[in-house]
């Protein structure tokens, strides 16, 4: 079924292709690692190539588009790795509410919603550390987002589709689909407030997906059937400094790298509530 619906969506696209001025956009980012470790006896430094990353982003007529996200980066041990990280198809069906489907990135928070992989964009010099540990950072499936609605901008957005313990580059639309809603509003100008909650039910917790967490997985210490449930909140404010040419956005509130992530990670297992407890402190620790 989801081999037929995929199809269909790529025949829909190379249809719109030649019917239609097709208006397109491509940038590249990148950025190099220089890390320095200050020792009692020496002083150690270390240089790299960082992530590098392919942003497209194609205008097929007012209300349909196409996303794309691709990245470069460096293996240790096998030279250079290409990622497809997000992959969408947008048709905005009446004023700002859209149908998006494809691999896109999971509106749990504000940075795994706002921010891509281009870094020089990034607030910060890294990531939030619990995009490595707790949050499913892609989805491959259906999202509704309704964007910039009323006189306070309010948001939603409402996800089927990939789960934890699946890849997201093709997966079965039979068992296993993630479920998430997102809302946000923006009261003020520059600041930005919203709530997630995250749904997920895996058969078996040591089948989770790395990918989906940021390489890291979970390295679950139990590893029979698991519900995850993650409720986030998250707040953000910038205000505007200096010229037009020069302006640059800086987050006031800065907790946890800027962005208050308040999370609440409930595993419902077939173990006792004690260990269920211990499980979740020994994830926040490592």
């Amino acid at each position: 079924m989801s081999k037929i619906i995929f199809g269909f969506i790529s025949i829909v696209l190379a249809g719109l292709t030649y019917s239609q001025d097709v208006r397109t956009t491509v940038n590249g980012y990148g950025h190099f690692d220089l890390g320095v470790q200050l020792d009692d006896n020496a002083v150690n430094s270390e240089m790299s190539i960082g992530e590098h990353d392919l942003f497209v982003n194609s205008v097929f007529k007012e209300d349909i588009s196409f996303l794309g996200e691709f990245t470069v980066e460096v293996n240790k041990h096998s030279g250079f790795k290409a990622s497809i990280q997000r992959a969408r198809l947008k048709f905005q069906y009446y004023q700002n509410h859209s149908l998006i489907i494809g691999k896109m990135h999971t509106p749990v928070n504000y940075w795994n919603d706002v921010y891509h992989h281009g870094r020089v964009f990034f607030p910060t010099v890294n990531r939030p550390i619990a995009l490595s540990h707790f949050t499913p950072i892609h989805t491959l499936g259906f999202r509704l987002q309704g964007q910039n609605l009323g006189d306070y901008n309010f948001g939603y957005d409402v996800v089927v589709g990939s789960g934890l313990a699946q890849n997201d580059i093709d997966i079965s639309l039979n068992t296993g689909l993630s479920l998430t809603a997102a809302f946000h509003f923006k009261p003020i100008e520059g600041m930005r407030i919203g709530g997630a909650y995250y749904y997920n039910s895996v058969s078996d917790a040591s089948q989770l997906s790395s990918h989906v967490l940021h390489d890291e997985g979970m390295n679950p210490l139990y590893t029979g059937s698991l519900q995850f449930h993650l409720a986030n909140s998250s707040i953000a404010y910038f205000t505007e400094k200096g010229d037009e040419l020069m302006s640059s956005p800086i987050m006031l509130l800065q907790l946890i790298h800027l962005v208050l992530l308040i999370i609440f990670q409930i595993t419902c297992m077939r173990d006792s509530v004690l260990r269920t407890g211990l499980c979740l402190m020994l994830r926040l620790i490592f």
